[in-house]
């Protein structure tokens, strides 16, 4: 996946640029009132989807929980990445 970026100028060359992709583990711990959310989550779903699209887009696994980031450490970590998309994984009972 790529986007063209372009500057001002229509005499200037058009560039590809690969896109920038955050997968997100969330930090369990931030629900702890869920007992069944208090163990350390191996993201394995997002590390096969990131081998998938990998030459593709620049990928970053942003885990929280490994961290041990709070929410506004989080949001800093997310904002400093500056995806233009963000995946996010989640547990079902």
């Amino acid at each position: 996946m790529n986007i063209i970026e372009t500057s001002g100028s229509d005499n200037e060359e058009k560039k590809l640029k690969k896109l920038r992709v955050v997968l997100i583990v969330p930090n369990f711990r931030w629900c702890a009132w869920d007992v069944n959310s208090l163990w350390h989550f191996i993201p394995y779903n997002l590390c096969l989807l990131a081998s998938m699209i990998g030459n593709m887009c620049k990928i970053k696994i942003l885990g929280p929980s490994l961290l041990d980031l709070n929410e506004d450490g989080f949001k800093f970590a997310l904002k400093n990445l500056k995806p233009d998309f963000v995946g996010i994984t989640v547990l079902t009972d």
